[in-house]
């Protein structure tokens, strides 16, 4: 699966704008630099995992539509419904084919951990899994 970096940083910066942050304060709560925040706002830097969940998790919107813009809606179509497909149930099925086993892993993980939490639970969460990951590849 292709994804298109400046599409991802277009949607990154709109969901700044919704929550009211800047990309100063991004850069801080991801602990990067300001121009980091920017290469991946411009789409010339190819945003982490974590970043896109932590995003995602901030603009209270799914990964899947983060990564690639297009929300999949349910199917009201009789016959398609009784095909037997059912609909994602996964965070790892949300984001959608072509990821390796690490984002797997990561996102049975996340689905486990916030399972029947708040939002401000699941954010801190992730915060959590982020720092884990930064200390393990510096």
């Amino acid at each position: 699966m292709k994804t298109n970096q400046k599409e991802i940083g277009q949607r990154i910066k709109a969901i700044l704008d919704k929550v009211g942050m800047t990309q100063r304060a991004l850069a801080e709560k991801l602990e990067v630099t300001d121009p980091t925040v920017s290469a991946y706002i411009r789409g010339t830097a190819a945003v982490p995992t974590e970043v896109l969940i932590l995003v995602a998790k901030l603009g209270n919107i799914s990964l899947g539509w983060l990564i690639t813009g297009q929300e999949e809606q349910p199917s009201t179509d009789q016959e398609e419904l009784r095909s037997g497909d059912d609909p994602p149930q996964t965070i790892f099925e949300q984001i959608g084919p072509g990821y390796g086993p690490e984002v797997k892993l990561m996102a049975d993980y996340l689905e486990v951990k916030i399972k029947g939490k708040t939002a401000e639970e699941r954010l801190r969460i992730v915060e959590e899994l982020m720092a884990d990951i930064r200390s393990k590849y510096k």
